[in-house]
């Protein structure tokens, strides 16, 4: 068993460009936890809207694996898909990477700590794949069943 984490942002979406903020939590083969919220900050890139997402999403992550550790289960680390290179980027580094990210706020690297402790591992997945777009993006037609079908393990 293990749990799988979709994290994704829209930038600069609502009115005070703040941006939005979702997320899916799987388990087995279907959903356990979904939130969508608008960001409490402005950011100032998508790639810093995408590792807000992520730095607000993990510790729910950590939550649901103490619970489930505490209920016996044994977990692999956790796997959180990125659709965005830089944000896996920082994520990995653990700290800006160039003059464009220095201003990023070191709370939002607490995902960096998760990672060296091994309870989760930070993989790509491409945007078009991506389950939390669901949330963050107005989807129709094709692509809008193709991820509903994948999120509710439906197969054509």
């Amino acid at each position: 068993m293990n749990l799988f984490g979709y994290f994704d942002a829209a930038y600069g979406v609502h009115l005070d460009y703040k941006s939005q903020s979702a997320s899916f939590l799987t388990l087995g083969k279907g959903p356990i936890l979904v939130s969508c919220k608008k960001q409490k900050i402005l950011t100032k890139s998508s790639t810093e809207a995408e590792i807000v997402a992520a730095s607000d999403g993990s510790p729910t992550v950590v939550g649901v694996r103490r619970f489930l550790k505490a209920q016996g289960y044994k977990l692999e680390p956790s796997v959180i898909y990125q659709d965005n290179m830089s944000t896996m980027s920082l994520i990995k580094k653990g700290r800006p990477t160039s003059e464009a990210s220095k201003h990023i706020n070191i709370r939002h690297f607490f995902i960096k700590q998760l990672v060296d402790e091994g309870e989760i591992r930070v993989m790509h997945m491409p945007t078009e794949d991506m389950l939390a777009d669901l949330l963050t993006k107005p989807l129709q037609g094709m692509k809008f069943r193709r991820l509903r079908d994948k999120l509710m393990n439906i197969s054509n």
